[in-house]
């Protein structure tokens, strides 16, 4: 039986360890500060933050922290954000785990900042903006996202052009301030004793009260439908409908109904709009989750001579689904979603990560088992009775391509 520890320190900071009898150990940190906390005007400047704080902290020169990372850890996963929350993640040894924490305390708490570093930053901004404007179907993903969401939780966390170039040292100065670890979630994965893990995160993050950062509210624009024209030889279609949360009682039976509509080469998106009328290059839905609203985003690309039809069955095809589910259908989505979760959950990485998101939206975490038995548990008329709670109204129509698509 998987043994997991969690504990809520006094500065709303929460720690969870899954003790497995691994090699090394692999840990996940979220912070609650994100590209929804950019200044109006100033988009880009959290991710800029979060990548500048790891040029130089404490008594480390920039090239030194680095090497000490790199020294201590492997697979490094440092700098940008989403639009919530800004991730650490690596791998250590064991008895790396206590530098690693507190190298990572001196670099949250103690950044140097230097003002000479800002255009280099800015520059790899900017090329990070420009390689989304190279790609058409990046592109329309941005753009959809900031119509569905609004400016706040919408647009990409390198920012705009017009944002970068109005940053300035000091708005990066004053963002730092908003690091704050209430809120915040470390996960652990491996062989440790659970007091002297609590031990080493007490003493590197325990002190540190600083209040967490006001996100704002999330809540999605009005209903919309948009077109932006482009000389693609590809028409870009992206929908949006409503979608169970992860804390709704709904959910394990609405992820299968979802794994139904678009779960590989058996759903009935790819076997309708793809095998049997060749109407798209590729089609693929999923469940997207933005703190406390949900989502489901479909997202085709087809030619232009043949986008409409592509839209006029994609929407048929997700409006069908309101109808039910067979037991042949739920039983293959099972096997998939269930398959998935073994392979992630032998991973001590990815299981990092997946105890993270679970502490961080749930405030708790669910043991392997457990999500196991939730989704095995899930009975043809729990789905269907999902399904007739559930409104697939169309909460937006993104297209990018040479014409404009209508719903009919």
């Amino acid at each position: 039986m998987t043994v997991i520890h969690t504990h809520l320190f006094d500065n709303g900071f929460r720690l969870a360890l899954e003790e497995r009898s691994t090699l090394g150990v692999s840990l996940e940190l979220h912070l609650p500060f994100g590209s929804a906390l950019d200044p109006e005007g100033k988009e880009g400047l959290s991710a800029l933050v979060a990548e500048w704080i790891f040029r130089g902290a404490g008594t480390f020169s920039a090239q030194a922290l680095l090497n000490t990372l790199d020294d201590l850890s492997t697979g490094r996963g440092t700098g940008g954000v989403s639009s919530e929350h800004m991730p650490f993640k690596t791998s250590c040894l064991p008895e790396h785990l206590s530098s690693v924490l507190h190298l990572l305390g001196t670099v949250l708490k103690e950044p140097h900042l230097h003002q000479t570093e800002l255009k280099s930053l800015k520059d790899l901004a900017h090329a990070d903006l420009e390689t989304v404007a190279d790609s058409p179907g990046d592109q329309a993903q941005v753009l959809f996202r900031e119509h569905l969401l609004g400016n706040r939780y919408g647009h990409y966390p390198s920012g705009t052009p017009s944002g970068l170039k109005a940053i300035r040292h000091r708005d990066a100065v004053q963002q730092t301030q908003k690091l704050s670890l209430q809120g915040a979630v470390l996960t652990v994965v491996g062989p440790l004793d659970w007091s002297s893990l609590k031990g080493m995160a007490e003493e590197v993050f325990g002190s540190w009260n600083v209040p967490a950062p006001a996100f704002p509210q999330t809540c999605f624009q009005s209903p919309f439908q948009v077109h932006q024209s482009h000389p693609s030889q590809q028409t870009h279609l992206l929908l949006a409908h409503p979608a169970f949360t992860p804390t709704d009682p709904e959910w394990y039976a609405f992820m299968l109904a979802v794994n139904v509509l678009s779960g590989g080469s058996s759903s009935r998106l790819f076997d309708e709009v793809r095998e049997k009328r060749g109407l798209v290059y590729g089609v693929h839905a999923g469940i997207q989750v933005v703190r406390d609203v949900a989502y489901l985003q479909t997202y085709a690309s087809s030619t232009p001579s043949r986008a409409q039809e592509t839209l006029d069955v994609t929407l048929q095809v997700i409006a069908g689904l309101k109808a039910g589910v067979s037991e042949a259908e739920l039983h293959h989505a099972r096997v998939g979603v269930l398959s998935d979760l073994i392979m992630s959950g032998e991973n001590s990485r990815s299981r990092a990560a997946q105890m993270a998101r679970d502490l961080w939206r749930l405030g708790h975490v669910r043991s392997l088992q457990e999500i196991q038995a939730c989704v095995e548990n899930v009975t043809l008329q729990q789905v269907h009775e999902a399904l007739q709670v559930w409104q697939p109204e169309l909460l937006g129509l993104f297209t990018l391509g040479q014409e404009a698509l209508h719903v009919s």
